[in-house]
């Protein structure tokens, strides 16, 4: 059986990758710490076309 992505799940995976290299791990201690909701990630999601 063959487990590797096909082109359309690899671009898909580029594309998300890229966007979440945007909020490096102090971001998310961030939110954790202050107990933000994430609206910078959740705009850049959604305007990406990736989101609700």
């Amino acid at each position: 059986m063959d487990f590797s992505l096909s082109a359309d799940q690899q671009n898909i995976r580029d594309a998300i990758l890229k966007l979440c290299s945007k909020f490096p791990d102090d971001y998310w201690l961030a939110r954790d710490r202050d107990g933000v909701f994430p609206h910078d990630f959740f705009r850049e999601i959604s305007y990406a076309g990736w989101g609700v």
